[in-house]
């Protein structure tokens, strides 16, 4: 191999080999100064990608906690109304439900139906379920449906607590419109 490289260098100009040596030079240095650099700039790298990871966490936790609070006072205004009417005049549940979903299609919540579960305090598992629903965000549909088992129909419903209060349950596929709610 060196009697290689000996006899291919002996057949070109001294010009020629100047530059090569110079040229190999420029190289080494321009690697060693590029590892460098990148040795010392890998610190600074990653601590910017930390800064920019924890703010886009904050805002998407601030965006987050925004929607959470929408829609608990969307819910909230519904069951201070609801309240105040009698749970058999069925017009005025009705009126509820829509004037929650108008109310909700102001803002940017993604929430697509409402309902009302009405049941003795004896049996929680058997009611009336009054369903409003979007369909197409131009046309509002309601309907009364008669629940025999309500664990049956909403499997989550029975981990939600028995309080008065909100309540998020878990993620779950609807089985109606086959998409991810809570």
């Amino acid at each position: 191999m060196k009697n290689i490289l000996r006899s291919w260098l002996s057949r070109h100009s001294l010009n020629f080999k100047l530059n090569l040596g110079i040229l190999t030079c420029v190289g080494l240095g321009y690697l060693g100064l590029a590892a460098l650099i990148s040795e010392q700039s890998a610190p600074i790298i990653q601590s910017q990608i930390e800064t920019n990871a924890k703010i886009s966490v904050e805002a998407y936790i601030a965006d987050f906690t925004r929607i959470v609070t929408a829609a608990e006072r969307v819910v909230l205004n519904a069951k201070n109304t609801l309240e105040q009417v009698d749970d058999s005049n069925v017009p005025s549940l009705r009126m509820v439900l829509y004037s929650a979903l108008k109310t909700v299609d102001k803002t940017d919540l993604n929430i697509i139906d409402a309902w009302v579960y009405v049941f003795s305090p004896d049996d929680v598992s058997r009611g009336n379920l009054y369903l409003s629903k979007f369909y197409e965000k131009q046309y509002i549909a309601f309907n009364m449906e008669k629940i025999s088992n309500l664990y049956n129909r909403f499997p989550w419903f029975k981990e939600v607590p028995k309080k008065e209060k909100i309540y998020w349950s878990e993620p779950y596929i609807d089985q109606e419109t086959g998409r991810t709610v809570i």
